[in-house]
This record gives C-alpha cells, structure tokens and sequence, in this order.
C-alpha cells in the first residue's frame, strides 16, 4: 500500500509536536497517510491522526522549519524540517483541495435530499433519521479526529493526558492488550498506511481529571480518570470502566454528539463534511461538566468486565500508577 503521492511507499519524518494546552514540546514520527498526517511516539505507538485538509500551515511558506497545527486549534503544532516531508505535505494538499471541490458538489446534494427527507418526515421522525444517517456515511478517520477536537477541550479545561517517558510504553502495552479482547484494532507499526476507511486503533489517556471512571470519545478513544488507576490492583478495574464507558454511548460516541449537536449542525456536516466546532465544544464540556470534576464515579455494575487475561506485571502497573506524577 502506498500514500497518495506517487513514487512514495512510506514517507515518514521526525518532527516536533506541541500537544494542546501543554508548553513542551515532544519529539515525534509524522508519517504521511493516504488523507492524513500520522504522528506517533517513539515506541511507534500511534498519537493522533490529522486530515490533511484541515491542516494549516502557521509559518510562512518557505520558512524552514514549517510549523502546521489543526485548523480551529491552532496551539497544537507540529514542527517540521525535512524538506521533501514539507513539499509532500503540500503538493499533496493541492490535490485534496481539489478533490474536496468535487466532493463539495456531491455533499450538497446530499444534503438537499436530506433536507427534503428531514421535512417528508416531520419534526418527530426527521431528526432521528438524519442523525442515523449522518453517522453511517462518515469515514473513521473522521470520527477519530472529532474524537481528537474534543480530547483538546477537555484538556483545556481539565488539564492535558498524564504522559511519562517510562509509563507510556506499559500504557501502549495495555491498550494492545485490550485492543485484542475487545477485537478492536491496536496500533500497528503500518499503521501510517490505512485508508481513511480503516478502523481506528484504540487509544487510552490517563487525565488527570474527570468527573467520572472513565469517558468514550468518537474514534475510539478512551479518558481514564488517574484515580482509577491509582487505587486499583491491576488492569481489570480499567477493563471494567471502559466496558462501562463504551456501553453507556450506544449506539456510538458519534452519534451521541450528532444527537446533542441537532439538525442544522448535522444538515452542516452534509455540507462541508464537519461539523460546526462550537457544536463539538459545547457537547465535550458537557460532558465534563454533568458532575463536579473530582471523585469518579463508579462503573455501573451491570457491565461485566472482559475476559482480560493479565500480562502486565507488577512492576509495569506500579510504573502506570505513576503515569500523572511523573
């Protein structure tokens, strides 16, 4: 599998990536995707996913290094210095952008037909049916990236991902592990090679705050209070929240947020193929905001916890308990 440049099997970089909210910067690999930026640790653990097409460069052209940040949340850059990386990037913008023009046209006439399905069907039955359908049609890729927007909000609010030069590897260990219970796709190391159509890979943060055991984002990504992880004895307390979180978002995260967000702003993700970024602010600090922040609160006991088979060690959970201190 290729990316979407010719000549191009798997281009990949080191760059310089400033989280959101977080004054350090960390040293990653960017990897060029079909439609999308892949950056990952250096244990080749996958970090976030940014389309291309929502990418602005911060810097001026020709400014080396060329600085890039996700357009709305643009205290979140990336650095790069490579040169054939940087002109990638952007002649492969190009090409998108004129994609995006073509698909721009068929979105609008999707949504026409939305709009006259959400009128046939009336205020009772319409808005159901198009969030239903909303959520059926958008690309994972998507989802993850909503999921990713509203990890940036909460981390602004709440404060950013507990992060550790020795507790990160146990934490992708254990999110592999999970990923494989649940038969949900673990990050691969060709992981900067899936389409825009592929699953996401699971993906678990410890925050250092939250007003529950745990919350599920779009796209497969977890929040685990660090409290939960800190006075459990092993991995099966975090199985068991997840289980909850996941349960308590049926049919999907997704969904949820397109139920929260309305007609207009699903009609919107027609389109333009996003959806409006106050509908996703607004609906991330509501979730955060159900309860005081503070003690989390348990997972609800009629979710029973997967067959999670123990392959952490002891000292690999001792290091995770200390993910928030170090």
């Amino acid at each position: 599998m290729t990316t979407a440049l010719e000549n191009f099997e798997r281009l990949e970089c080191s760059g310089l990536w400033r989280p959101a909210g977080e004054g350090q910067r960390r040293e990653v690999l960017v990897r060029l995707g079909h439609e999308s930026l892949i950056l990952a640790d250096m244990t080749d653990t996958p970090l976030v996913h940014w389309a291309l097409a929502d990418v602005a460069r911060l810097s001026p052209a020709g400014a080396v290094p060329a600085i890039y940040g996700p357009r709305g949340f643009e205290t979140e850059t990336l650095e790069i210095d490579e040169p054939l990386m940087i002109a990638a990037i952007e002649e492969l913008q190009r090409r998108l952008g004129r994609a995006r023009r073509r698909r721009g046209r068929l979105r609008r006439l999707l949504a026409a037909f939305a709009l006259l399905a959400l009128l046939a069907a009336g205020p009772a039955l319409g808005p159901p049916l198009l969030v239903d359908q909303a959520a059926r049609i958008v690309p994972a890729v998507s989802r993850r990236q909503t999921g990713e927007a509203m990890l940036r909000v909460i981390a602004a609010r709440l404060g950013p991902p507990c992060d550790g030069i020795e507790s990160r590897p146990v934490l992708a260990a254990l999110t592999r592990t999970l990923a494989t219970v649940w038969n949900t796709p673990a990050p691969r190391e060709d992981a900067a090679e899936e389409t825009v159509e592929a699953p996401p890979p699971l993906r678990i943060e410890i925050m250092p705050d939250l007003p529950v055991a745990a919350l599920a984002l779009p796209g497969r990504i977890f929040l685990v209070h660090r409290r939960l992880i800190e006075e459990a004895d092993g991995p099966a307390a975090l199985a068991a929240a997840l289980a909850a979180a996941e349960a308590a978002t049926r049919p999907s995260p997704f969904h949820r947020l397109l139920a929260a967000a309305g007609p207009l702003a699903t009609l919107r993700l027609f389109l333009d193929g996003h959806l409006p970024p106050d509908a996703i602010r607004i609906h991330a600090l509501e979730l955060i905001s159900a309860e005081e922040p503070g003690e989390p609160a348990a997972a609800p006991g009629s979710v029973s916890p997967p067959p999670l088979p123990v392959t952490i060690d002891d000292r690999d959970w001792l290091i995770l308990q200390n993910i928030c201190r170090e």
